[in-house]
């Protein structure tokens, strides 16, 4: 239906793809995956035509009607979120496309003008636009919406009605193929469950970006992975086969670099033996040879240096493998100190927060010293704004919240921000801990950012860096309680196992918002406790909701 061919494209003089090439079949359900900054999101805006490749070309059918929704809605911010849903469904196209396809053949009455009025026609009753406007309460009512919200442009909405909206407009479209990138980043364990619903309904085919290692598992049929320098190689796997498939084939790619490395070995200690053996004369004469002492060291000279020469020939002519993927394994175990510290953590009786028009709380919550406490609920519900008030970034205006003495608590919000980006990643570090320069740059170096990276300001690193940067300011600290805001929605697939295992370790208190169902699943001995409408549920109504919302019930 859609296909790409030998597409390339650059990015300030660098390149982001080449040769890329792929196959997009009625039915299929792919989940495009590959490390941050490979081009999978390029890729998508090629297949959406809202790029042009520098080379290569894009192929479908006239009458294939193709959808894409972008990670962030704010490019649309100036629209209403009615007028935003019209544009993201195609609606508002397929009705002007219909007008003046109908103009044209009052114009003139032609085979052609016909075909273009029939084909429109086609398209606006698929796309059900007449319908459109009826159909609106019904998909808002799903996601948690009021009407109302229509009226107000995209940019005045929260980041949790931005993301409910950019869900309405998948659910209400009627798309041959859909493209999404990152659907799932933000959204609320409902919103998870009603997407994924949706793509097991419908016969159309699903190009999806996505980080959610639970997700992908259950949405797609096929894998294509984006390579470093644009390449995919395409998996006709489940997730799980796909994962155990890439482990085999790193661990031959690993082999056969291992035997690269020792033959080069081999040829440099062969080749500086026989430059050794050339430089010190060959060794001595006998003196019953026929040729005289001296002849015959310069024939043996001239024959190491000879076998030097070819062995640094052959050298040369040897041509490195592909790398193997690098592990990562995070050194997140420390001494937190929890044993010296009294049995509860955090206090919070009453506490709430009123800032506009809005009013979260109260908060009634106990974090024992040494939980493991994860939060959900749906979005907009007071999670971050709760676990904002516990690191100290916002003050309660009414009730108390208490935290016990000894504890020193360390807070990562979603987009892993440092306090000052004109400074580099070891000066924010430092400024946060009273601990040696040359000991910072050891810690970092045991979450494998290295000293180049260090210096360097916080924009230059990837999210999966600045996620490690960060968890090692949180070693360098001390930090017994840790604090983070759904940490794994910017990170690639691997950087967020590596997260994932390194939580797994951590000796502290640990609160975690987050909907990444791998990750809440791996926290062992967690406590589970749902935020909603600025409320903390008890563990029993919070242990259901949850089952509600993944419809275990």
């Amino acid at each position: 239906m859609l296909s790409a061919k030998d597409i390339s494209f650059d990015y300030d003089n660098s390149t982001v793809l080449k040769g890329t090439t792929l196959s997009v079949n009625s039915g299929d359900r792919i989940a495009l995956v590959g490390g941050n900054g490979v081009g999978k999101s390029t890729l998508l805006k090629i297949l959406a035509g809202i790029i042009t490749p520098h080379s290569g070309s894009v192929s479908k059918p006239n009458n294939l009607a193709v959808g894409y929704m972008p990670q962030e809605i704010d490019e649309y911010s100036n629209l209403s979120s009615k007028d935003f849903l019209s544009h993201i469904t195609g609606t508002d196209a397929a009705l002007k496309s219909l007008e003046v396809a109908t103009a044209n053949y009052a114009k003139a009455q032609t085979p052609d003008t016909l075909a273009r009025y029939q084909d429109c026609y086609d398209k606006v009753e698929n796309f059900e636009a007449y319908t459109f406007e009826e159909r609106l309460p019904k998909y808002l009512s799903k996601v948690g919406l009021q009407s109302s919200i229509l009226e107000v442009k995209v940019g005045q909405l929260s980041g949790g009605q931005k993301t409910k909206l950019a869900l309405v407009a998948i659910l209400m479209s009627h798309f041959d193929v859909f493209l999404l990138d990152e659907p799932t980043n933000n959204l609320d364990l409902e919103g998870l469950k009603i997407l994924e619903d949706f793509m097991h309904s419908t016969q159309s085919a699903f190009v999806v970006i996505s980080h959610d290692r639970r997700f992908i598992r259950g949405a797609s049929t096929k894998i294509m992975e984006v390579l470093p320098g644009g390449k995919i190689k395409t998996y006709t796997l489940g997730y799980d086969e796909y994962l155990g498939a890439r482990r085999r084939e790193n661990e031959a790619i690993k082999q056969t670099h291992d035997n690269f490395s020792d033959e080069k070995k081999r040829l440099m200690a062969a080749a500086r033996d026989r430059e050794y053996s050339a430089r010190s004369g060959g060794g001595r004469a006998s003196d019953n040879d026929k040729l005289s002492a001296n002849a015959r060291s310069e024939k043996a000279q001239s024959s190491h240096a000879k076998a030097a020469g070819a062995l640094k020939t052959r050298l040369g002519q040897l041509e490195e493998p592909t790398r193997p993927d690098k592990h990562i394994d995070l050194n997140f175990r420390f001494d937190a100190g929890t044993e010296k510290l009294p049995s509860v953590a955090v206090t919070l009786i009453g506490a709430g927060i009123e800032f506009a028009n809005t009013k979260l709380g109260p908060y009634d919550l106990q974090v024992n010293t040494g939980d493991k406490v994860v939060i959900v609920g749906p979005n907009g519900g007071g999670k971050s704004t709760l676990i904002r008030l516990i690191a100290g970034e916002i003050k309660p205006t009414s009730g108390t919240l208490s935290l016990t003495r000894g504890i020193k608590v360390g807070y990562i919000n979603q987009g892993y921000s440092f306090k000052d980006n004109t400074k580099s990643v070891i000066a924010n570090i430092q400024s946060d801990c009273n601990v040696d320069i040359s000991e910072l740059y050891n810690t970092l170096a045991r979450f494998n950012i290295k000293k180049d990276k260090a210096d360097s300001l916080p924009g230059e690193l990837s999210p999966g860096q600045r996620s490690r940067a960060l968890l090692a300011s949180m070693v360098a600290q001390g930090i017994n309680l840790l604090i983070l805001d759904e940490p794994t929605n910017h990170l690639d697939i691997p950087a967020s196992d590596e997260l994932t295992e390194a939580l797994k370790d951590y000796q502290g208190t640990l609160i975690v918002v987050t909907h990444d169902r791998e990750l809440l699943d791996a926290i062992e001995g967690k406590k589970l406790r749902a935020v909603i409408d600025g409320r903390v549920l008890s563990e029993a109504q919070s242990d259901r909701y949850i089952h509600k919302s993944l419809g275990n019930q």
